[in-house]
């Protein structure tokens, strides 16, 4: 337990691996569809890149600020190769003779997968972000799971890079708040796949709304209104619904004035939509 690092258990892992490509993905990581592995190693087949990260996404109880973070660093383009040095191994392929050439730091406490691809872009090597290599991340631990002692857990310096830009601009040290809330409304990219669409109308709404969605194949949905902090405030439809447009009218005239988030939840993901309630 002493010797454990990030870096060592990796190494060891590529050690036993008989592939010319090596696959990493988290224990709290499952992929959205049987497309994820050949989507996720096709750039390093080609020889576009040495090392491929794909995009993850939550599902219906990951927190509001944790889909903030996923639609920050897991955008819907993909970037082939991509630029700067990010790179996160919850979902990721690397190229066996690269990692044979530099392997990832035994020393580190956590960042091993940036520290090594830093080491590969420094050599003239590329990073590849891979969007349609989808999983879901999911964490669902409550604050009091994570607290000692009634001592909210100290965050690493080393976690600052992921609060921080693609370019490894650091934040300052320090802990985390508990009980984080949202009470502003801040754009951000849209987490929409190619193969779904979301659109509402009226908005602003007062009575009777429409929900406009596109599907590419037939599949389960579920759409809800949530607040601005990321609670469920009603819940709309859940069933399936065929391929192409379909659309789910809904009363909201009951619902509270205010700013909320239409969330419409497939197989692939999410998609979010903001509505203005008069």
């Amino acid at each position: 337990k002493q010797d454990f690092t990030f870096g060592r258990s990796l190494n060891i892992g590529c050690e036993f691996s008989k592939g010319s490509y090596l696959i990493f993905i988290s224990g709290h990581c499952v992929p959205t569809n049987s497309s994820w592995l050949k989507n996720l190693v096709q750039p390093i087949m080609n020889g576009e890149c040495d090392y491929t990260y794909g995009r993850q996404v939550g599902r219906d109880t990951t927190k509001y600020s944790e889909q903030q973070v996923f639609s920050k660093y897991f955008p819907l383009e993909c970037s082939v190769p991509n630029k700067g040095f990010f790179c996160n191994n919850a979902n990721a392929a690397l190229l066996k003779s690269t990692w044979e050439k530099y392997k990832f730091d035994e020393f580190l406490t956590g960042l091993e997968d940036m520290h090594l691809a830093k080491k590969i872009v420094d050599n003239g090597h590329f990073i590849g972000y891979v969007s349609t290599a989808v999983v879901y991340h999911i964490h669902d631990e409550t604050w009091g799971q994570m607290v000692i002692t009634n001592t909210l857990p100290e965050r690493p310096d080393w976690v600052n890079v992921y609060l921080a830009d693609s370019m490894g601009n650091m934040r300052p040290p320090g802990r985390e708040l508990a009980g984080l809330l949202y009470t502003g409304i801040e754009e951000w990219e849209i987490d929409q796949s190619p193969e779904t669409e979301l659109s509402v109308y009226p908005n602003p709404v007062s009575n009777e709304m429409v929900i406009k969605c596109f599907l590419q194949d037939r599949d389960k949905i579920q759409i809800g209104v949530y607040s601005l902090t990321g609670q469920l405030v009603n819940s709309i439809f859940s069933d399936e619904k065929p391929p192409g447009d379909n659309e789910i009218h809904w009363n909201a005239q009951s619902l509270p004035g205010g700013v909320y988030f239409i969330r419409l939840t497939t197989k692939n993901g999410l998609i979010h939509s903001k509505i203005v309630k008069h």
